[in-house]
């Protein structure tokens, strides 16, 4: 009997997972296939990042920045398409946010918004949607485009991994506020740009001031606690939810993990060489190597 009654309980468990994927398959088909729904910008998004991807790596091939031998560094077209997407993502957050404190009277409100069935069929959350199908074309294309370079190691492919299905679940799973993760994805790609503002000189301009490089390292530093603030805030909202959805917020703190590992290696190779000069051939790839070695 305990074994029927086993079996029964498993089958029942299992078809209840089914149900699941099912309605989840059904909200994806609505997110993006709806006339109105804000996931209707996604496949668009993603043929527009491979075309303008595609022109960038023909008008410079694949040449790595020259600062970096052939084990370690970047080629200038990932240097040219990041800072793109950073800005872009930057300038629409930004505003996002100002037009929501105008329509509101309460941000917060705006922050813990959720995107419900209704909301399937309406153009609120249109830009909202720009936002997201740009943070997913972009981990995925780059994934793609810049996978083959020697900088492109196992935590930027966890980094990009994450913040996909990151953004992918906040934007498919109701009871998650997606004017948090418009907030953090506008942090996070500001400490980004500073990043990839400093190696756009450095590879173009040959510019190696060590004031470069410490607006950069402060910028990144800032905006990933920044960005810790407002996950931390954002899982707080969805904690108190009646049904609280952690997946979401889950994969945003494995991200926020890996870029913790990162800024803890750039202090260690600050402590290690104790020089403002080591700043100036910074990068992610040449740091772990100067530390394990």
């Amino acid at each position: 009997m305990y074994i029927i009654y086993n079996k029964n309980m498993n089958s029942i468990l299992v078809r209840e997972q089914f149900e699941k994927i099912e309605r989840l398959i059904e909200r994806f088909n609505k997110l993006v296939f709806q006339s109105k729904s804000p996931g209707r910008f996604l496949p668009r998004t993603f043929v527009i990042y491979i075309l303008w991807k595609m022109g960038i790596r023909f008008i410079f091939g694949k040449t790595l920045d020259s600062n970096f031998t052939k084990k370690y560094g970047w080629g200038k077209d990932s240097y040219i398409t990041a800072i793109i997407h950073q800005f872009g993502i930057i300038i629409l957050g930004c505003w996002i946010a100002y037009e929501k404190t105008i329509e509101e009277t309460d941000f917060n409100k705006w922050l813990n918004s959720i995107l419900d069935e209704n909301m399937l069929y309406s153009d609120y959350y249109k830009y909202e949607g720009v936002f997201t199908s740009m943070m997913l074309s972009e981990m995925a294309t780059d994934c793609f485009f810049n996978s083959g370079y020697p900088g492109f190691d196992i935590s930027y492919l966890l980094h990009h991994i994450f913040t996909f299905l990151s953004t992918f679940a906040f934007s498919i799973y109701p009871g998650l506020p997606i004017g948090y993760l418009i907030l953090w994805g506008t942090a996070m790609e500001t400490g980004s740009f500073c990043f990839t503002m400093a190696s756009i000189h450095r590879c173009f301009f040959k510019n190696t001031s060590p004031i470069l490089y410490t607006y950069r390292n402060i910028g990144f530093l800032t905006s990933r606690l920044v960005a810790t603030i407002i996950l931390a805030m954002a899982t707080k909202s969805i904690l108190n939810h009646p049904n609280p959805k952690l997946i979401g917020p889950t994969f945003s703190w494995i991200v926020m993990f890996v870029n913790y590992n990162w800024i803890f290696k750039m202090i260690l190779l600050h402590i290690k060489v104790k020089s403002v000069e080591c700043l100036n051939i910074f990068d992610l790839t040449l740091t772990f190597d100067m530390i394990d070695n």
